[in-house]
């Protein structure tokens, strides 16, 4: 898989912060004012650029609750041009063991992807072509923001090494392509839910 590609993937990806024994967010957790920032490697494990994620907003349709995620992407010989984008991630009430991801090609067209089904099961496989992920127990994990216990792997179907490395409490902490790690993650801000709340009524911004 090539690495614009996992980047439109990681793209896809950010949270943490919210738990619930019954629930996918004790691993895919959303919530205003949560912010990730990753280290992007190349092939031989050399930082490229960085990779910053945020959920700004959120707001209800019927009975889904959907989060407004910013992700912007630079690269450090300015080789690329910066990329930033805008993404919903949502689970209904009725399926809380399920976060979505819906992400827009263009202005009028957009797909529903299944982000995440967690049931602590090992090897359960999840979503349809083009995104099926595989959910493996991978125990501990360590990137540079720290070592995190009961991680998971969700193996790209198609693919022996490529995949995401989910932490519970944090979300998204590491993604690998053919075996190497591309994303990693340096740093975290993750809002209580008093703090989301109140962001939401501020209207805080990005």
């Amino acid at each position: 898989m090539p690495m614009k590609t996992l980047y439109r993937i990681t793209t896809l990806l950010s949270l943490a912060c919210w738990i619930s024994v019954v629930s996918a967010q004790d691993y895919i957790p959303l919530m205003v004012g949560n912010e990730w920032i990753y280290e992007i490697y190349d092939g031989d494990g050399i930082p490229i650029g960085t990779d910053s994620m945020r959920c700004k907003e959120s707001f209800a349709s019927g009975d889904t609750l959907f989060f407004v995620f910013i992700n912007r992407t630079s690269f450090i010989d300015g080789s690329g041009e910066v990329m930033e984008e805008r993404t919903l991630f949502y689970n209904g009430i009725s399926d809380p063991n399920t976060v979505y991801v819906r992400t827009f090609m263009d202005e009028n067209f957009f797909m529903d992807l299944k982000y995440f089904k967690h049931s602590h099961t090992n090897g359960q496989t999840y979503g349809e072509d083009p995104f099926q992920l595989t959910s493996l127990y991978l125990g501990d994990y360590t990137v540079p923001y720290g070592s995190f216990p009961d991680c998971y792997y969700l193996k790209i179907e198609g693919s022996d090494s490529t995949g995401l490395i989910v932490a519970p409490d944090v979300g998204l902490i590491g993604t690998m392509e053919e075996g190497k790690p591309v994303y990693a993650l340096t740093e975290a801000r993750l809002v209580t839910i008093s703090e989301s709340e109140r962001s939401i009524c501020e209207g805080d911004s990005i």
